[in-house]
């Protein structure tokens, strides 16, 4: 029989704002918007029992599940073009412990590994050529910022998960999409 349990508990949040950028700006073209967004989770409780009657294991707050985890953007639009700037953060998170040198008649201490708080920013553009052709580009992680500087985040093995950070850096990308 399958006996072991997970309890989760947290909040999910999302709001949005968008406006007509001519209501603001005189100057600003007729169909410009500006929209913002931001989503975000805040984990309360993330604990697994493997068998009943043992003592729960706490995971909110390590690593992979952080405690915070928000994502944010804000986008200017109007009939042919579009940018947007996404902030992504994970709070800090502790990823490992390690053991210490043995001390003779000591308990085996450990020292906490701290990811330390993670914001990363992806900006994109879109222009709109014509009706059957868009362009678009775009930069993920564009301040390059390099994951913890801990082997299982690299690996994604251990009690870590690659997932949560940009293992490979800035990354580019560009593309076409065209209507026949």
């Amino acid at each position: 029989a399958n006996i072991a349990s997970f309890k989760n508990r947290g909040i999910d949040f999302s709001v949005a704002y968008g406006f007509d950028l001519k209501e603001v700006v005189d100057f600003a073209k007729d169909d410009s918007r500006i929209d913002l967004s931001l989503q975000g989770t805040h984990l309360l409780q993330y604990d697994f029992v493997a068998q009943a009657g043992q003592a729960a294991r706490k995971y909110a707050g390590t690593a992979g599940t952080p405690s915070w985890k928000l994502s944010g953007t804000a986008s200017y639009s109007d009939d042919v073009f579009t940018f947007a700037w996404t902030t992504r953060f994970e709070d800090n998170q502790v990823a490992d412990e390690t053991l210490l040198p043995i001390t003779e008649g000591q308990p085996l201490p450990r020292i906490p590994f701290y990811t330390g708080d993670v914001w990363y920013h992806d900006v994109r553009v879109l222009y709109k050529v014509s009706q059957d052709l868009v362009l678009r580009a775009g930069v993920q992680n564009v301040m390059n910022d390099r994951p913890p500087n801990h082997p299982t985040v690299y690996q994604g093995t251990g009690n870590t998960t690659s997932g949560n950070w940009d293992n490979r850096g800035r990354f580019l990308y560009a593309g076409v999409n065209v209507k026949f």
